[in-house]
Parts: structure tokens; sequence; C-alpha cells
């Protein structure tokens, strides 16, 4: 770890930095202290998305502090605590978070603070893939907020993010409105004191037209050969 946080060239300390995450040894808590350092301050991006990938790889909840500041971060005013970040390494962070957020490892007392980057990243961020990830990370915010930001991202021009609502809308509600904001607006409406009742369930129209393993194959043989020999018109 000390050469990848003291090498003076790019490509030697990520070669370093990619030997301990790689490594059974990266939840240590010295790999988490330098890849924590390395993903706040190391001026090279592509290095700071590999400390970022070996901080969840090692599913420790404190990346959660990592990805926050990264992402509050003025873009082109370094501070002691975070060098600037381009859109490649919030979007690393970014999706860190909605990985922590989705196994329930954001420590308790963040856990509002993600839910708040969430919200404004969603409305307002330049990045698609930023919006997209923080979509994600509202997955599991049971209230309104998170709610009304979600309708709201279906009018997104980005079709990626767009799905990403409805994907989390589904799994706050059990229902689906085929990422129609107008709709899911109106649904909302109709159903003010149980819009969480069926969270979790999936909608008859979102589950797959088999069942198990071997009914997935069973499919996917039938739609190749369909594929392949079409029906006679």
């Amino acid at each position: 770890m000390t050469r990848a946080v003291s090498a003076e060239r790019a490509d030697q300390r990520r070669a370093a930095l990619l030997r301990v995450v790689r490594s059974e040894r990266c939840g240590e808590p010295w790999a988490i202290e330098g890849l924590t350092a390395i993903a706040l301050l190391d001026r090279d991006a592509p290095t700071r998305c590999v400390a970022l990938r070996g901080l969840r790889r090692s599913g420790d909840g404190r990346a959660a502090d990592v990805c926050l500041k990264i992402l509050a971060a003025a873009p082109a005013a370094p501070s002691g605590e975070v060098w600037p970040a381009g859109d490649d390494v919030r979007t690393e962070a970014a999706d860190l978070l909605a990985a922590l957020v989705a196994a329930g490892a954001v420590p308790a007392d963040r856990r509002a603070d993600a839910r708040a980057a969430a919200l404004g990243l969603l409305a307002a961020d330049s990045c698609a893939a930023v919006r997209i990830a923080a979509a994600r990370c509202l997955a599991r915010s049971r209230d309104m907020d998170a709610m009304r930001a979600l309708v709201a991202g279906l009018r997104d021009t980005n079709f990626a993010v767009v799905d990403a609502c409805e994907d989390s809308l589904v799994a706050l509600t059990g229902h689906t409105e085929n990422a129609v904001a107008g709709a899911w607006e109106k649904w909302l409406a109709a159903h003010p004191d149980d819009v969480f009742a069926h969270a979790g369930e999936v909608p008859p129209t979102r589950r797959p037209p088999y069942a198990g393993a071997w009914g997935k194959m069973r499919h996917d043989a039938r739609t190749w050969w369909e594929w392949l020999v079409p029906p006679a018109k």
C-alpha cells in the first residue's frame, strides 16, 4: 500500500493498488485507510476509480462517507479532505453508494445524508450516469419526497435515467406505470394511504414468462427456434 500512495507515476500507484484490491486483505483496516486516502485525494482519476472499487469489494460501510465527500466536492476547488472529481470518479462513487444502500450497509448515522445526496443528484446533476445511480439509491426510501423525485425523474431527457427511476418506483410500490410520469402522478393521488403497501413485490407485467432455471432455458430455446424458423404466415 505504501507504493500505491507514494509512487510518483500514476501507473505505478495504480499497479500497486490493484495488487491490494485483488488480495484477500483488501478489507483489513490498513487497506481501508489507504483506499480511502487514494479515493479522496489522488489526482489521477483511474487510480481513484480503482480505490473506489476496492472499497466496494471490501463491503465496508464506511465507504459511504467517502462517496458522499466526493459527490459533494466543488468541481474546481481542492480542499484538504477531497480532490475535485470528474464524471468518471463521481460515477464510480455514486455507483458504490447505490450498492451500499442496496446492501443495507450505509451506517445509520449517514443514511439521511445518503438519501439527501441522492435527491439532489437525481434532480440536478449534469452527468446521466450519476443520476442513474442516484435513482437506484432511492429504491429503499419509503417516503413521499423520494417518490416525487423519482416521478420527476421520469421526465429526464436520458431514457436510461427514466428506466432507473421506474425500476425504483416499482421496487417501492410493487406497481408499474411503464415510466409515464403523468400516470404515476394519478396513481399517487389515488393511493394516499397505501403507496408502499406492496413494496418489494413484482407487478404481473414485469414477471418473466417462465419459472426457474429450467423454465428459462426452455423459454430461451423456444425464442431462438422461433427466430431461426419463423412460423408460417
